[in-house]
C-alpha cells in the first residue's frame, strides 16, 4: 500500500505538537509538504518535506493526496 502523501497547512502549535508528529510516525502517511508563512522551523525535524509559503503553493505540490488544514478558525 502506498503512503498517503500529506501536506500540513500550518506549523504553529498544533502542527508542531500534534499533526506533524502523527503524520511522520504513522506508517501509512508521509509528511510531504508544510506551509510556513515566514519561518522554517519544520525543516530541522522534517528535512524531506517541501516548505511552502502559501496555501496556493501547498495545494499545488504535485502528488499530494491529503491536506490537513489546521489553521485558526478566523483564517
Amino acid at each position: 500500500m502506498d503512503k498517503i502523501r500529506t501536506g500540513l497547512a500550518a506549523y504553529g502549535m498544533s502542527g508542531r505538537v500534534f499533526h506533524a508528529p502523527f503524520i511522520s510516525t504513522n506508517p501509512h502517511f508521509e509528511l510531504t509538504a508544510v506551509m510556513e508563512r515566514s519561518k522554517e522551523l519544520s525543516r530541522e525535524k522534517y528535512p524531506d518535506a517541501c516548505i511552502v509559503r502559501s496555501f496556493e503553493e501547498l495545494i499545488g505540490v504535485e502528488g499530494l493526496d491529503l491536506v490537513v488544514i489546521n489553521t485558526p478558525d478566523s483564517t
